[in-house]
């Protein structure tokens, strides 16, 4: 099991301690990613990964975000990306992880 640092919480819309006006830039150095989970229950789920994130009181958009997509059979793996960016309004966590091989290959 490899242990993830809780980089940045946020809340959900219009929830947390932001102040209505401000904004936060999330950014990544080389060699390291964002990991955007969610709870249910007691499970965190990986929602996606981004190299960088503006977040307010109200939402969070992430810059160049990507997937994990793999072949039929599991043995391959790529970065597939959202060319349209994603935004996210419900409660996630970021984490940051160690870039993998996989993260360099797109479709």
């Amino acid at each position: 099991m490899i242990m993830m640092s809780e980089f940045y919480k946020f809340h959900g819309r219009g929830r947390g301690p932001a102040e209505p006006d401000s904004y936060f830039l999330l950014e990544t150095g080389e060699g390291v990613v964002l990991e955007i989970t969610e709870t249910h229950g007691n499970c965190e789920f990986v929602v996606g990964y981004c190299r960088k994130a503006l977040a307010d009181r109200w939402g969070v958009c992430c810059l160049e975000p990507f997937k994990r997509a793999s072949d039929p059979a599991l043995t391959r793996s790529w970065a597939k990306h959202c060319p349209t960016g994603m935004f996210i309004f419900r409660a996630v966590h970021f984490h940051i992880v160690s870039e993998e091989e996989w993260m360099q290959r797109s479709e």
